[in-house]
């Protein structure tokens, strides 16, 4: 599996090693993560999209977009279902500025949390007719990947 990260300017950074996502990998069943062909990680600071599952023949690719500028990042949204999340896990959200200061741990963990739902969308799906990821999730996956994206981050211990 391969693991890239998008260059970045200097106040830039991302807050996992490839060696971290690798042994967060580890931890998981070989079931979950034997179809992955890549995970990218990117900073795109015009997309409200901080995951995201591609499709390639058998395999599939992860591409989180979750970077800091400076311990911050950008408030995606000023919904409860996104917010839960961030709060949980240690994001501090300043809804003036539209910004989250993430101590490291905590964003870790979320970047952590990102890479887990992509790959409970695996899972979710992998019991169906057609296992083929198209379209948008219904809020039920939404809340399955969610959950179980929390839980394997509680779990998980850096």
């Amino acid at each position: 599996m391969k693991i890239t990260f998008d260059q970045v300017s200097s106040n830039y950074s991302y807050p996992l090693t490839t060696a971290e996502v690798r042994a967060a990998l580890n931890v998981l069943s070989k079931d979950l993560t034997s179809n992955i062909r890549a995970i990218r990680f990117g900073c795109n600071q015009a997309t409200t999209q901080e995951g995201r599952l591609v499709t390639r023949g058998s395999g599939y690719e992860i591409r989180i977009n979750f970077c800091l500028d400076s311990n911050k990042s950008r408030m995606l949204s000023d919904s409860n279902s996104y917010l839960k999340y961030v709060i949980e896990l240690g994001g501090k959200v300043d809804l003036e500025s539209a910004s989250i200061t993430w101590p490291e741990s905590s964003s870790k963990r979320y970047a952590l949390f990102i890479l887990f739902h992509e790959l409970k969308h695996i899972e979710y799906n992998s019991n169906r007719e057609n296992p083929r990821l198209t379209g948008k999730s219904s809020l039920s996956e939404e809340s399955y990947c969610d959950e179980e994206a929390l839980r394997l981050v509680e779990a998980y211990k850096f």
